[in-house]
């Protein structure tokens, strides 16, 4: 099965023939990935217009003149002056009909909410989706994409996992052949401490540099306890095609489990303490592991990542950035380019 089909439009159920006279976007979230996505959907070369962008606080519908507005919102928010309209999203929807939607959430793994009800919502109306949130799919991949597909509504999830290096195209290239196992360093932030850690800071400092970095997610607890990893994890076995591994099932130890003495003392040794998320017989897991230095994970420094695949008895590796905030960009600027690939008569 492909996700990548063709879009319905939201005000009925007729397939367009080729690319609308301009494509409606909603921004669904507004966080730093939010601000930074508007100014760069301001400056694409993409015939498309912004028509509102939806927060917690509700709809802040976008005038005529979007583009101007959408800078001074940017650059204001969250003390902006304007007044959103609180506003359920199916209301929005029917009011706003956009095409398609960015959704750039933060986490909600332990309840899944709102994210999941975004998607459905979204999805549900043939409203396609551009996210560089992990939850939903983590949490419902199976179920979303049977939802776009029966809405005929695209799905672009690139920067859910390493978003400056194509990991979720590689997962896609592995489709229908045979991969036994997966290892990777799937955390930008988890990495980022432990290499930091090595040369010598303290966890807190290292911490305190990757929040200024906009490195971790908005509770950094996320990254500490394994669940970004996990999700990561998740979303790219499910993308590769490998079906019954649930996020709830995948075993989990904190970063905090390994001293910061037993890191330095491993680089000392000429090994390297990294933050791994595997999956192999059929069960997964996140944790530090205490790895050979010749080992291609151990490697990877800073705020880069790196995967494993074994795939027909062959090793498949891939290394580069992990997920900052232009990297999630600019990630979900190609799956932008995508749709219009797929609409282009």
């Amino acid at each position: 099965m492909t996700w990548k089909i063709l879009i319905r439009s939201a005000r009925n159920n007729n397939l367009w023939s080729g690319l609308p006279a301009q494509l409606k976007v909603l921004l669904v979230g507004f966080g730093n990935v939010g601000r930074a996505l508007a100014k760069e959907l301001i400056a694409s070369r993409y015939d498309l217009r912004v028509v509102g962008v939806v927060t917690t606080r509700g709809l802040y519908r976008a005038p005529a003149n979007w583009k101007a507005w959408l800078v001074g919102l940017a650059d204001s928010y969250p003390d902006t002056a304007d007044a959103p309209t609180p506003m359920d999203l199916r209301d929005v929807v029917s009011a706003l009909r956009p095409d398609a939607a960015f959704v750039t959430l933060p986490p909600s793994y332990r309840t899944g909410e709102p994210n999941l009800t975004v998607y459905k919502v979204l999805l549900s109306e043939g409203v396609s989706v551009i996210t560089s949130d992990k939850t939903g799919l983590a949490m419902a991949f199976d179920e979303i994409m049977e939802l776009a597909r029966s809405r005929d509504a695209f799905v672009g999830w690139r920067a859910t996992v390493m978003a400056g290096t194509p990991a979720i195209d590689v997962a896609r290239g592995l489709r229908g052949r045979d991969v036994r196992a997966v290892r990777g360093v799937l955390s930008a932030t988890a990495n980022y401490l432990l290499s930091r850690i090595e040369e010598g800071a303290s966890l807190s400092e290292a911490l305190s540099e990757a929040v200024k970095m906009r490195l971790t997610e908005p509770d950094p607890s996320v990254d500490l306890e394994g669940l970004d990893s996990a999700a990561k994890l998740v979303i790219l076995l499910k993308t590769a095609g490998l079906a019954g591994v649930k996020l709830s099932q995948v075993q989990r130890a904190p970063l905090t489990s390994v001293s910061e003495d037993d890191v330095r003392d491993a680089a000392r040794r000429g090994m390297r303490v990294r933050y791994v998320a595997e999956f192999s017989g059929g069960s997964a897991r996140v944790g530090p592991q205490l790895l050979d230095g010749r080992d291609f994970l151990a490697s990877v420094r800073g705020s880069y990542n790196a995967v494993v695949f074994e795939v027909d008895n062959e090793t498949v590796t891939l290394s580069g950035p992990g997920g900052g905030v232009a990297e999630a960009v600019k990630s979900m600027m190609a799956d932008l380019r995508e749709l219009y690939e797929l609409l282009a008569p």
